[in-house]
């Protein structure tokens, strides 16, 4: 079966269908004796058309995309063949059939009919053809063949039964680029340092994408961009949500080593809605998530939402495991020392299942942990998935979703790092600057969706 991204792209609107492609180039290609001859009669179709292109579309007809044979898939096989995942080639041969595509040709080969319709896009194209239609509808049926322009008209085909088509696009010639000349002054170039060589292949990971959740909301990697140039921080004074930091506070540095254990720090960058979880979406039990530690909720949905703009949807994970594996940078465990009655856990909260969970959850299959070195947890998190997804002999993974939280939720980091006078009385960290007196802790989490 295609992809849910490009399926109705190939198959028409609301259509759905077992494919398979009948590539040359493929060492395991199918061959059937009627499809053979029938992929070569679209060759031929071609090959007629090919001279009176330039003329009929503006532009010359070059080459053929394989041949793509289709089967109605029935409702009662939808679990039977669930979407695969989109993987770049797919993805990168449907973006150029549809760039590239001058007209679709579509062998109907029964045995039943099927129901086609076509509609106008508009636009100058449309307009320009001769005898032209706002809709077209026909049934199509054993041996019927189909030619459209698919900038000109949007196709979709309905059948109760079963269907074998088998189609093709004709392509105009690939763009072709070339570097004529460039303005402006060019000497800052020559500046800069070179700096050691770029990694060699297969040294390359492609980070495909990234999510956060980070105080001010910036639940966005362009909002956190935007912050940054405009010369924002997100820090505000600890909320008693939180616990009441005026219980907890000293104002004199100095004298934070006399007396009960106090915090030179009353400010920080909070994430909101740390509470607030929806765990419909992840099938998660209301008396599961109420014992959950906020940090698998923030993996969840950072990670999730990493997954989803990659089409893994809860619902597809379900149908379909993936061979990918998950890591965690963290350092601290705050919620088991809040006194939060979590009820009969059996390691619920360990950290290690911050991974684990994440992973059972949306049913991968490759390796999962955490890494707590500390302030660098993230970072060797991103590295070993790097080290994972290059390493494709023994166990090659699909992708790798990396992850670091952080949560402030109990005053005792704060009174060990204030009595170490390891953070800032100002609430800043002044990175690079003669006034920096410590550090300022803060909340967030980042996932990247990376991929060999």
């Amino acid at each position: 079966r295609l992809p849910q991204e490009v399926e109705e792209g190939y198959l028409g609107s609301g259509s759905r269908g077992k494919v398979v492609w009948l590539d040359p180039d493929e060492p395991d290609v199918v061959f059937d004796e009627l499809l053979d001859l029938n992929d070569r009669n679209l060759s031929r179709l071609a090959a007629i058309l090919q001279p009176f292109s330039e003329d009929a579309l503006g532009t010359c007809i070059e080459e053929r995309t394989p041949a793509l044979v289709s089967l109605t898939l029935l409702e009662e096989e939808e679990d039977d063949y669930p979407y695969p995942m989109a993987d770049d080639k797919t993805l990168g041969d449907f973006l150029g059939t549809w760039r590239r595509g001058l007209v679709r040709v579509v062998h109907f080969m029964g045995p039943a009919a099927c129901d086609v319709m076509l509609e106008g896009r508009g636009g100058a194209k449309c307009s320009g053809l001769p005898d032209r239609r706002d809709s077209v509808g026909i049934q199509a049926g054993p041996n019927t063949i189909l030619l459209f322009r698919p900038d000109c008209y949007a196709y979709s085909c309905a059948t109760e039964s079963e269907a074998l088509t088998i189609m093709a696009s004709l392509l105009s010639a690939p763009p072709q680029f070339s570097l004529s000349g460039w303005d402006g002054d060019t000497e800052l170039l020559n500046a800069v340092a070179g700096g050691p060589p770029p990694p060699s292949w297969p040294e390359h990971i492609n980070v495909m994408n990234c999510n956060t959740r980070l105080g001010a909301s910036w639940d966005e990697p362009a909002m956190m961009h935007a912050g940054l140039v405009g010369g924002c921080d997100t820090v505000a004074e600890i909320p008693f949500s939180r616990f009441d930091v005026n219980f907890y506070f000293c104002a004199e540095p100095d004298e934070i080593q006399f007396g009960p254990p106090r915090t030179i720090q009353r400010h920080t960058s909070f994430v909101d809605a740390v509470d607030l979880f929806d765990n419909k979406y992840f099938e998660i039990s209301s008396a599961e998530a109420g014992a959950m530690d906020p940090l698998q909720r923030q993996v969840l949905e950072v990670g999730g939402a990493c997954l989803f703009q990659q089409g893994i949807s809860k619902k597809v994970s379900n149908r379909q495991a993936h061979h990918a594996g998950c890591s965690v940078g963290l350092d601290k465990a705050d919620f088991s020392t809040m006194g939060i009655d979590a009820g009969p856990s059996a390691g619920n909260n360990a950290l290690a299942i911050v991974a684990n969970r994440f992973s059972f959850t949306f049913n991968l299959k490759g390796a999962n942990f955490i890494c707590d070195t500390a302030c660098s947890a993230s970072l060797t998190a991103t590295h070993l998935a790097k080290l994972m997804l290059l390493e494709r002999t023994w166990d090659p993974l699909d992708f790798h979703i990396a992850i670091g939280t952080h949560l402030c939720l109990s005053p005792g980091p704060w009174i060990g790092c204030s009595m170490s006078h390891m953070v800032s009385p100002e609430g800043r960290c002044f990175s690079f600057n003669s006034s920096a007196a410590g550090y300022l802790r803060g909340e967030g989490t980042s996932g990247q969706f990376l991929k060999f």
